[in-house]
């Protein structure tokens, strides 16, 4: 199938679907719609709960009624999205990503760094460190944060020597 019918084709599915949500008040006991979340557009059980306004254990209880079927741990592991945690222990924002090796936690101010321009070879060996350039390590904006060198980064917060930039006090990079 080419990429313009396979887009129409989904499209079709999706209006389909919304039909059927907008025919019912119990969307979550219709077969196609919960294959449709589910299946189709590979969504945990919660998250299709949310979509249909009812509790992660009344769409286990249909999956199993409509005989549609949970997914298997590993099939469920496999479809598993990225989870964000606001703030961690050490105050920094982090993605966390599914990956063979089991998972892999990415620190939004490394991503920020690359959006910002940064090589991304360079932002993820161990001879650099990204710099929060406020301190507030959940403060994740553009500009605000910079590649440095393990000394460059010692000397930066050392010296503890403040300007403001846009109204936001960053500190001068220590070269």
């Amino acid at each position: 199938m080419s990429a313009v019918a396979q887009t129409e084709a989904d499209q079709l599915i999706r209006r389909f679907i919304e039909g059927k949500r907008e025919d019912t008040d119990t969307p979550h006991r219709d077969p196609d719609v919960l294959m449709h979340y589910y299946w189709d557009e590979e969504m945990s059980q919660r998250d299709v709960a949310n979509e249909l306004g009812c509790s992660k254990g009344t769409v286990q209880a249909w999956l199993k009624k409509t005989d549609i079927g949970a997914r298997s741990q590993s099939e469920a592991q496999s479809f598993e999205r990225a989870t964000f945690t606001p703030v961690n222990s050490s105050g920094h924002e982090h993605w966390w990503v599914r990956d063979p090796n089991g998972g892999t936690t990415v620190g939004v101010h490394r991503l920020l760094a690359i959006a910002d321009g940064a090589d991304p070879r360079e932002v993820f060996t161990g001879d650099t460190e990204v710099h929060h350039r406020t301190c507030i390590p959940w403060l994740n904006m553009p500009g605000m944060v910079e590649v440095l060198t393990p000394g460059e980064h010692h000397r930066t917060h050392t010296a503890g020597e403040w300007t403001t930039e846009d109204g936001i006090p960053v500190l001068e990079t220590q070269d």
